[in-house]
């Protein structure tokens, strides 16, 4: 028996949403690593005050990869497929937390570190 899709995820081409999906992780690892105002360079209040703005441009960057697809079938299987946008939006988001209490400790210590 061949092995197809269900019916309500239309054949898409996997190359084209590794490419979506590549794209999305590339600008991820920009605002949390590479860029010059990089969440993960922050310390301290600088950190605690600039997660909701990252959190948002995060969600900004899956809402632009998910426009980008060429219909509803790509979106969901980006959404459900073998590379899913939802678990790397929540591991980022895990990290940034960790990091986010990290800086509210060094903050909160005279001499800045835990």
């Amino acid at each position: 028996m061949e092995n197809r899709p269900p019916p309500e995820l239309p054949d898409v081409d996997p190359d084209r949403l590794e490419g979506l999906h590549n794209g999305f992780l590339a600008a991820t690892q920009e605002a949390l690593h590479t860029n010059s105002d990089a969440f993960y360079r922050k310390t301290g209040q600088d950190a605690v005050e600039g997660l909701p703005a990252l959190q948002e441009q995060l969600s900004q960057l899956r809402d632009a990869a998910l426009d980008q697809a060429q219909d509803e079938g790509e979106r969901r299987r980006w959404r459900r497929g073998s590379m899913p946008i939802s678990p790397t939006c929540r591991t980022a988001s895990t990290g940034m937390c960790r990091h986010r209490s990290s800086g509210a400790t060094a903050r909160s210590s005279p001499s800045g570190r835990p």
